[in-house]
């Protein structure tokens, strides 16, 4: 039940999705499934670990920096952008082996610093992400 102004509106909960497959590391490709018991639901999701956003079905792109500034003689870093995008589900996602593809997500700074030294430089395997949401 939630509340606003002194009037009690009913949130109503859902059911989460079910998958084809269990979250986890694969050896060899496959199509991905998914389903609700609610067949008025639609579902949505990404596939670059952002939460789906309905406003997002055309994609948005960001900027960032890895490198900042610390003192007043050093240079500006540079200006890097990514795009994020919601899907809706339609038909199966094929879940292929990404462990060779960029690693997008792991080369964003996290810090201040002037030249971070977390970044990933070694190839990661990589799974996929139950990121979804449901309307």
């Amino acid at each position: 039940m939630l509340f606003f102004s002194g009037v009690a509106l009913a949130v109503q909960t859902l059911a989460p999705p079910v998958f084809s497959h269990a979250s986890g590391f694969y050896t060899k490709d496959f199509q991905l499934t998914l389903n609700h018991p609610d067949p008025k639901v639609t579902l949505y999701y990404t596939l670059d670990c952002s939460t789906p956003e309905l406003g997002n079905l055309s994609g948005s792109s960001f900027q960032y920096k890895n490198e900042y500034v610390q003192s007043q003689d050093a240079a500006a870093g540079k200006l890097h952008q990514q795009t994020y995008i919601t899907h809706l589900y339609d038909e199966s996602i094929a879940i292929t082996n990404r462990r060779f593809n960029a690693d997008l997500v792991g080369q964003i700074s996290t810090t201040h610093d002037a030249a971070p030294d977390y970044l990933l430089t070694a190839v990661v395997q990589d799974s996929w992400t139950k990121n979804q949401t449901a309307t």
